[in-house]
């Protein structure tokens, strides 16, 4: 049986699509717009430099941030469908992570 991630993003909330040494493969990322109005969407890698511990929590720090989206355009109802060799990356020092202006949903396989 394939592993299938779902999530509901919430509007104006960076959110972890998927964190470090989560997964080893992404086949496929689909985004849809299920808000009224147009979506800007972000999607992006964030490098981990360090993980510091304070006594009640832990704070990944990220020095570089790189876009897969910036800013993207989508009109309301509109499905985006990034394939594996779009989604290429070092799965175990980047996050994968999004943000949107309005709520889209999420299913990664």
């Amino acid at each position: 049986m394939k592993h299938i991630i779902y999530k509901n993003i919430i509007a104006s909330t960076l959110t972890s699509v998927i964190e470090a040494a989560d997964s080893q493969s992404v086949k496929s990322l689909l985004i849809c717009n299920t808000s009224d109005l147009t979506a800007y969407i972000d999607l992006k890698l964030e490098h981990i430099r360090r993980k510091e511990t304070d006594a009640t929590l832990e704070v990944y720090s990220s020095i570089n941030t790189y876009y897969i989206l910036r800013q993207f355009n989508m009109a309301s109802g509109v499905t985006l469908i990034l394939e594996e060799n779009e989604l290429e990356y070092d799965f175990n020092n980047y996050h994968l992570k999004i943000y949107s202006t309005q709520t889209v949903d999420i299913i990664i396989k």
